[in-house]
């Protein structure tokens, strides 16, 4: 037996197991999209599928099993699962919701239990013997694919998160540019004073004035540096902010370029928002 069929201990159709032997297929085509509703930003995935088993087609048929599209966007720590219809169509997420490469993967599931399942088509090697199976457990699998996304309205501050970090001085802080949202990390003082500043309106925009600005800085120097960065999902966001401001990465190539770029990026957040607070 296959792996796979080891694993799930009954017959589970996929491109990498010899479960089936007759040719049985499972495939979903998918594509996406970004649907500008207002300001907002929604996710669209169509897709298409592909199933010619024909006991699995008949246990979707009667309800005893669905196809279902799972997502999963590390960088939101989010999971989704969708069902999806049989002759295709779209699925659709909110803004905000998935960020960075989101992993999809399709799988019929059984939403009934199963007595003495035994789909034709199996390898010969599973005899006579035929499956219970539960609710919840997988008969298809298609192939997992990634899908980067990049939207134009994503606030800068949503690529940035914080921690508080026992490994560096209390009063400081250090950017970690090496995943696809960038973290910064603050000894315990300043993370207690970030708290309190994010906290005020009236003191907020001089985190865009220090805090904020430094992380950019240096994310755009790096930018520049290094051909592979842009694999990560705030580079994507941070050269489509630029590009939006006429600000070319290609000239940034001294701090002084990078710095005058921040500061541009995020005059309506500093600058601006302290000159308005005193008119």
């Amino acid at each position: 037996m296959s792996s796979l069929s080891k694993t799930f201990f009954h017959p589970v159709l996929s491109q990498s197991s010899r479960d089936f032997v007759d040719g049985s297929l499972f495939e979903v085509g998918l594509s996406s999209r970004i649907n500008e509703i207002g300001k907002s930003e929604n996710l669209c995935i169509d897709y298409n599928v592909k199933l010619t088993s024909p006991a699995i087609q008949e246990l979707i048929a009667d309800g005893s099993a669905n196809i279902f599209l799972d997502l999963y966007s590390k960088e939101t720590i989010s999971r989704l699962l969708m069902p999806l219809s049989m002759n295709g169509g779209t699925v659709e997420y909110p803004s905000g919701e998935l960020l960075g490469v989101l992993e999809v993967q399709p799988f019929v599931i059984a939403t009934k239990q199963l007595k003495s399942y035994k789909p034709t088509g199996i390898n010969n090697e599973y005899g006579e013997i035929s499956f219970n199976v539960g609710p919840g457990s997988h008969l298809a699998i298609a192939e997992k694919v990634l899908i980067p996304l990049t939207f134009k309205r994503v606030s800068l501050e949503s690529i940035i998160r914080v921690q508080q970090s026992d490994d560096i001085d209390t009063d400081s802080y250090l950017v970690n540019l090496e995943s696809s949202i960038i973290t910064i990390l603050m000894g315990k003082s300043f993370h207690a004073l970030w708290d309190i500043m994010r906290s005020d309106q009236a003191v907020r925009p001089y985190l865009f004035l220090s805090v904020y600005k430094d992380t950019f800085v240096e994310a755009l120097s790096l930018i520049n540096k290094s051909e592979d960065v842009d694999e990560y999902a705030w580079a994507q966001t941070l050269i489509a902010k630029c590009d939006q401001n006429g600000i070319k990465i290609e000239e940034l190539s001294d701090f002084a370029a990078q710095n005058q770029a921040v500061l541009k990026l995020l005059k309506e957040f500093g600058v601006h928002k302290l000159l308005a607070s005193e008119a």
